[in-house]
Order: structure tokens, then sequence, then C-alpha cells
């Protein structure tokens, strides 16, 4: 927690060591991200502090006085883990020899528990020069496989052409791993899920997504069904509320696995994909199913006729209603990338510069019309669509096609901006007289014109 601030520099008392690289999340009144490049303890530079110490960092914001402080990215750890899947613990230990037996090239591996002896049908030529080290060089090339050589032995010395080598090596190791394969014959891979719940009875409802602590509490006062986090520092503080998830950003780099909306396959289990991954026909709803989703979040880039389409699609083949969820409201994430225009055009050299925290930037095309730039934690620019998903006047045709979870994806908009349009949103639900026009700069997306 943020013990005293001055000017642009807060004095935090460490619960946990904090590491030059390290990145915090300091939540109050005002939200600030920093990267730690530079801090010090007891007026002394220092590249790591301990738990109790007192440690001095500059931030981007003032006005940061009692802000509660999460820790969002730990150098060390991602330095450990970069370090352990180099070396590459996955593959199996494996001894060789290579050696010549009546004018025949003899190759033999083994794990410990197998072993393959392999004959080269190229006869070996005799070596003008010792050839064991470029043989024993060639054979330990495993790069595409599953083994590694803990120990590898050429006896005799021969030319073989690289080709006849490569081959060999690879008739090896494939055969080695053939009989690992058959070791255990009765065991069966866990097989994808075929059978699918039915949720053709599933209520419609309202989620939201918010980046701001205001925007939260907004939202907590009306019956939405979900409220989605994009603020990691937020979600650890409320994590606690079950309607709460955390949406990661799409180049994910966290170590969050649950309850989370993500574009990444492997979270899937018990969570759900984001609507920019791009699902746009029954066969991947399926298959976002087998993969584990709860709820299938479809392309924001589908029209209606699609969407009908693809429940129909979806009902004559699998003969049950899937669970899915699109954006109804809000700004489409155009791009995202690491790369911060705003940072260069200001001439400044690292990241994490803060100055689209300070007032809000766009781009402008030659056309005029202003993207908003936004920053996730990481410091990635998102860039936004100038013209806001406005699908209001469509909900109940939404609904009644068969997707029962509609998002209102909140970015720009003061927490009085968002009491306003849930209000007409949870109005149209409950099929009141609501006038569509009230919100301006909006768009239809390609609800009505597809263009995939």
């Amino acid at each position: 927690k943020v013990s005293s601030t001055y000017q642009d520099k807060v004095n935090i008392k460490l619960l946990s060591s904090l590491r030059y690289g390290d990145s915090i999340r300091l939540v109050g009144k005002l939200t600030d991200a920093v990267t730690i490049n530079q801090m010090y303890v007891k007026d002394q530079l220092v590249k790591e502090a301990k738990a109790k110490d007192i440690v001095t960092i500059k931030t981007h914001l003032t006005g940061l006085e009692g802000a509660e402080v999460y820790l969002t990215t730990d150098r060390k750890q991602i330095d450990e883990l970069t370090k352990f899947y180099r070396n590459d613990p996955y593959q199996v230990d494996i001894e060789g020899v290579c050696y010549l037996e009546n004018n025949q090239v003899i190759f033999s591996v083994t794990d410990g528990v197998h072993k393959v002896v392999q004959v080269c049908l190229e006869k070996p030529e005799p070596a003008n020069s010792d050839q064991t080290k470029k043989i024993k060089e060639q054979l330990e090339k495993t790069a595409n496989t599953i083994f590694r050589f803990q120990k590898l032995q050429v006896r005799d010395n021969f030319f073989l052409p690289i080709k006849s080598l490569n081959q060999l090596r690879r008739d090896s190791l494939s055969a080695l791993e053939a009989m690992r394969a058959i070791k255990y014959p009765n065991r069966k891979g866990r097989p994808l899920t075929e059978e699918s719940l039915n949720h053709e009875g599933e209520t419609a409802g309202i989620k939201v997504r918010v980046r701001t602590e205001a925007q939260y509490q907004k939202a907590l006062s009306f019956p939405v069904k979900a409220i989605y986090l994009s603020d990691e520092g937020l979600y650890h503080k409320y994590k606690e509320n079950p309607d709460v998830r955390y949406y990661l950003p799409r180049n994910n780099q966290k170590r969050i696995e649950e309850k989370v909306i993500t574009t990444d396959y492997s979270l899937l289990p018990g969570n759900i994909n984001s609507v920019y991954t791009n699902v746009t026909n029954s066969f991947s709803v399926r298959q976002m199913e087998k993969l584990g989703a709860k709820t299938v979040g479809l392309s924001v880039e589908l029209s209606f006729r699609q969407i009908k389409d693809l429940l129909e699609g979806y009902v004559h083949r699998y003969g049950s209603y899937p669970s899915l969820e699109m954006m109804v409201y809000g700004r489409h994430e155009l791009m995202t990338m690491s790369y911060c225009p705003i940072n260069k055009a200001l001439g400044k050299e690292k990241k994490n510069c803060g100055e689209c925290l300070k007032k809000q930037i766009y781009l402008t095309d030659r056309l005029g019309y202003h993207f908003p730039l936004i920053r996730d934690e990481e410091c990635n620019l998102i860039v936004l669509n100038g013209k806001r998903l406005h699908l209001l006047p469509y909900l109940k045709e939404i609904i009644d096609a068969g997707v029962k979870n509609l998002i209102l994806d909140f970015s720009l908009e003061t927490d009085k901006e968002v009491e306003k349009i849930l209000k007409l949103y949870f109005a149209a639900l409950q099929n009141e007289n609501i006038d569509s026009e009230e919100i301006k700069e909006v768009t239809y997306g390609h609800f009505q014109e597809a263009i995939i």
C-alpha cells in the first residue's frame, strides 16, 4: 500500500520482495501501472528490495495516496520459467553408439528400457581423415523429436553422405518412439467430449466488460449476469465476487488460468472464449465446447444472418442449443500492438511513459475519423473503433435467435454514461419503450452486412 507521496513519487512498504523489471498496479481513487526501472531504499538506488523495506518509485500520476499496490509481473519468475522451458524438460534422454560391422554401419539407440538397432543400407566409404566428430554432430541433431542424446559414441572411422546419416537417425528414433508408444497397448487417450449440454432454456441477460473501478461500481447496481474486468489489479481486488471474471489481454502473458475470458485455447476448460477468437460457424462453436469452453463468444465480424445460420446449423448437426455470447455495445478493438506511436512521437526512450493516461489520444485517418488509443497493463497499445457498436434495436431478435448472453463493452465511458447505457439495455430487455437514438455516433458494425 502507498504510505506517502511527494509530487510524482510514492513510498511503498513492501510485503514481499520487488525487483528491477517487475510491474506493479496502483489502485485507489486513480489507477496507475508502473514497470520498475528505478527504485530507492533509504535514498540508495537498488535493483532489489526486500519485504518490509520502504521503496520510493516514480509514477505517471499524482494523487495516489493510500492506493493498494499489486504485483502484476514477477520478472524473476518469468526468467526462471524461460530458463526452465529452454532446457526442454519434456525431452527423453537417450544413449547411442554407431559402429562398423561386416562393412555395414550399425546405429544402436536406447532410452534405458527399449533398444533399437538400425542398419544403414548404404555402404560406407573409407575416410581420408577422421570423420568421427562430424558423424557424431550429425547424428546428435534431434531438435524436432522428443529425444536428446545424453551420450553418443562413434567407434569407427568411415564416410557416409549427410543424407544417409540423417535417414539413419530418423529411422532409429522413429522406431524407438514407436516402441515407447506400445509399452501400454491398452492405454487410450482421453477422447474429446461428444456430448454437449442443451442450453435451450438459458435465461437471457446482460454481461458487462469494464476497465475502471468507477465503471465496475456502477455495473454492480444493475442485475448483470457477469462483470468482465480488463484490469488485473481490479480483478485481484474483487475476484471473490462470483460474477467477476478477468478479461485477459489478447497478447496474454499472464499467469491467471481461472475465471478468465481468453483467446488462448489452452485456457478454455471452465472459461469463456473472447469475441476476438473468430468463432464464425457451428463447427468452431462445437470445437470450443470440446476444448472446455463454458460459454462460446461469437466473432464480432458476424452478421445477423450468419448468426442465425450458425445456430440453425448447430441444432441440425448436434441436436442441442449452445450457450453463446456476443458483443452488442461498445468499441471494437481494431488492433493491439507493442509499438507505441505516442511514445515515439514524443521522443521517449522507454515505454510506460504514461502520456496516454493523462489525456485521451486519438489516431486520425485521412478522412478525418478519430480512433481512440488506450493501453493495457503491459503498455501494449489498443486501437479502438471510432464509433460504438449499438445493437439496441435488435436485442429481441438476437435473443429470439438463440444468443442469450449480451455483452456491453465499456472503454472510455464515464460512470454516468455507463449508468445511462445500462438503463437503456435493461429497459429493452424488459420490452419497455426506449429511445434508441439517444446515443450518438454509433454503428451497427457488421450486423446488417457480412464481411466474411
